[in-house]
């Protein structure tokens, strides 16, 4: 069932079931999903558990739907908002462990483009 598919999800992106974060050639967290498409994604699957499909279902039932509910409004609150999902898509990044060596870390935590590429070059001169 969908909702209980929604509940096992382990992050944001796999609970809005969108595509998960990449590296770029200079080991920077990418992902590329606009804010139309976390809305869209947002949509389709909130109708499975929205508070007003809830009419019919057992306790245990609607009290899974909340949760599916809450965890979808989370996704989408920090996925469409610029300022919370890149954080949010490093941090993953990191925690997943695409960022293998400890120089590549830095670059990804560090958010200006220049130092992150100046941060690499001098690893890779050690």
């Amino acid at each position: 069932e969908a909702v209980k598919e929604i509940n096992d999800c382990g992050d944001h992106f796999t609970t809005l079931r969108l595509p998960l974060p990449t590296l770029d050639v200079l080991e920077r967290p990418v992902w590329e999903i606009t804010t139309e498409e976390v809305e869209r994604a947002y949509r389709k699957l909130v109708r499975w558990c929205h508070p007003d499909k809830r009419s019919n279902m057992t306790d245990d039932e609607a009290e899974e739907c909340e949760t599916a509910f809450k965890r979808l409004k989370k996704a989408k609150e920090i996925l469409s908002d610029d300022e919370k999902s890149g954080p949010y898509v490093r941090e993953w990044v990191v925690d997943h462990g695409l960022a293998r060596k400890t120089k590549e870390k830095e670059a990804i935590e560090n958010t200006d483009l220049v130092k992150s590429a100046e941060i690499m070059r001098e690893r890779e001169e050690e």
